[in-house]
């Protein structure tokens, strides 16, 4: 029984063997005579390049993913598919592009009231109140109440009026970076479907963005639907 299971586990082993090399052995070009006429030392020397290869671009896509180096995503992703990489490139440059897009539809939050420079914004507001008389027969304490209270309606007022400014910006952002990106996936990346899964990302990333800022439309204007 050792003996028979050793003998499997040898099997198993050899198996997987073949399959590591008929993997490395994609796009050498030659057809299986060719290859038992040229021996087996090329076909090891073509195993070994194309494992320190994909090694090599993997690691240099990587990189320019991390980077977000669109010179270098450029350059190396034709090479993914060549080197059977695509399925690997395709979650990378999902990746990259997740990261691009919250960079480019986001925008700067908006200032607090518990936020860097609000104290000084309440004092200028409340030096223009004194000035126009509206603080007349109040203390100091009121006025800056008062300013307090204005400068809160006034950003309110500016949030609500932004809508279409951030809704535009995030359709813009989505159209630029689908027609910027897309040609080169469905022709790099076609065959692992990276470009139907890109124009997916763009989607989801657009639509959840959109929602967001108008249920906050919503929440403001209190319509409650």
């Amino acid at each position: 029984e050792e003996e028979e299971k050793e003998g499997e586990e040898e099997e198993e082993e050899n198996k997987n063997e073949d399959e590591n090399e008929d993997e490395d052995d994609r796009g050498v070009g030659a057809t299986p005579r060719a290859k038992r006429l040229c021996g087996s030392e090329p076909l090891q020397n073509h195993r070994r390049t194309v494992r320190v290869l994909r090694a090599a671009v993997g690691e240099k896509y990587e990189a320019a993913v991390s980077n977000g180096d669109v010179a270098g995503l450029s350059r190396l992703t034709p090479l993914l598919g060549m080197l059977d990489m695509a399925d690997a490139g395709v979650a990378l440059y999902l990746r990259y592009s997740r990261e691009a897009l919250r960079k480019e539809m986001d925008e700067e939050p908006e200032a607090s009231s518990s936020g860097e420079g609000w104290a000084e914004a309440v004092e200028e507001e409340a030096e223009r109140m004194t000035a126009r008389g509206e603080g007349e027969g109040l203390s100091r304490a009121a006025v800056r109440r008062r300013a307090e209270e204005a400068l809160r309606r006034k950003r309110a007022g500016d949030a609500t009026a932004a809508v279409p400014r951030r809704l535009a910006r995030i359709y813009n952002a989505a159209v630029a970076h689908v027609r910027h990106h897309l040609p080169m996936v469905a022709y790099a990346l076609g065959e692992a479907e990276g470009d139907v899964a890109l124009v997916r990302v763009v989607h989801a990333e657009a639509e959840r963005r959109a929602c967001e800022i108008m249920r906050g439309y919503m929440r403001k204007r209190e319509l409650g639907l």
